[in-house]
């Protein structure tokens, strides 16, 4: 038989623990939006940041998620640039 401080040390447990699984969810969902954010990019079918966003959209990333972790200007540059070379590469430039 669990005495009642057995299940508050379960719960209290499980509550400490869910950050740390819901964090780890969340870096895999970031992880997932820039790795295909990068592949748009380096393909050459996307233009633009506005183009890669859509696209990630129409796959069925929240766009809320698209925004936050596009967000940096470091990796908004980086972006911009393959972009550019993707689609000099398509033009075969």
């Amino acid at each position: 038989m669990t005495t009642k401080r057995t299940q508050c040390n379960k719960i209290n447990y499980l509550a400490q623990n869910m950050g740390k699984v819901r964090a780890k969810g969340r870096r895999e969902g970031m992880k997932q939006i820039v790795l295909r954010a990068y592949q748009l990019a380096r393909s050459g079918t996307c233009a633009s940041l506005g183009d890669i966003e859509a696209r990630l959209k129409s796959e069925g990333f929240h766009p809320v998620s698209i925004q936050e972790y596009l967000a940096g200007s470091a990796l908004r540059a980086d972006l911009t640039t393959l972009c550019e070379q993707g689609k000099r590469q398509r033009n075969g430039r």
